[in-house]
């Protein structure tokens, strides 16, 4: 319990790249430009994508999730005996208040939950420190995607 939170913090870095990059290759056009490829479409909106994720899953998210642990363990632990029953209801309440964002909202749900049921189960015990360091991927990619942008516009102008 002592570890929850830095696991929920790392849970939302990872979640938020996952995020970026599935909701892309869904919805690469939110504006309806059609310019460029699909795969060039993809490529540019991920860091959009990325700095809308990042503050939600680490404000929301975060906060839903330990909401959702807290209401399961706290009213439905007595109810639902086995652990699958657990999880199937914390799964549930993840997408109740996912939902709230819709379907953008309900993929972020899902990955959050996915990713960390894998690092609960994983049994790792995770710090701030490791919470810190989780935010480089976060910001790797966008500053990564950004230097792509650069060099491809760098080659096309000379």
């Amino acid at each position: 319990m002592k570890n929850l939170l830095p696991r929920k913090m790392v849970t939302a870095s990872f979640a938020s790249c996952l995020f970026a990059v599935a909701y892309a290759l869904f919805n690469p056009d939110p504006l309806n430009t059609e310019m460029g490829s699909y795969l060039y479409r993809v490529w540019l909106i991920i860091p959009a994508y990325l700095l809308y994720a990042l503050p939600i899953m680490f404000t929301f998210g975060i906060a839903a999730s330990l909401a959702s642990q807290w209401i399961t363990r706290k009213f439905l632990s007595h109810l639902l005996t086995a652990e699958v029953q657990q999880t199937a209801a914390l799964l549930t309440l993840h997408v109740i208040f996912g939902s709230v964002f819709l379907y953008a909202g309900l993929l972020g749900a899902l990955i959050f939950f996915v990713l960390d049921f894998l690092f609960a189960r994983r049994g790792a015990v995770y710090t701030y420190k490791h919470a810190m360091i989780s935010l480089l991927g976060p910001f790797g990619l966008f500053a990564l995607l950004i230097i792509t942008y650069w060099l491809s516009d760098l080659t096309q102008s000379l």
